[in-house]
């Protein structure tokens, strides 16, 4: 098992996490911006999606888990201010 992580650079839209298949046994999703977040799927939007608030820490956001690989990078979406740094760490 490793730990591997990225950031996410959010656009003027939904974001996907990642444009490629990463499976992962579990994904931790930190939101340390200036401005609230919301994660979902590629249907995310500024009113649907997990809202993680904003700060230093921020919200974070946990799927999966440790049993097999259950659950994929390329299947999550954020939304929130453009140009926003977001923090994604998973394990493979």
């Amino acid at each position: 098992m490793a730990i591997k992580l990225t950031q996410v650079i959010l656009g003027a839209g939904a974001t996907r996490v990642s444009a490629t298949s990463v499976p992962a046994r579990q994904i931790t999703i930190q939101n340390n911006s200036g401005a609230a977040i919301r994660v979902g799927d590629s249907t995310v939007s500024a009113t649907s999606g997990i809202l993680l608030s904003q700060g230093s820490p921020g919200g974070n956001a946990e799927f999966g888990s440790l049993v097999a690989y259950n659950v994929d990078l390329q299947d999550f979406w954020l939304f929130g201010a453009a140009a926003s740094v977001i923090d994604v760490l998973w394990l493979t």
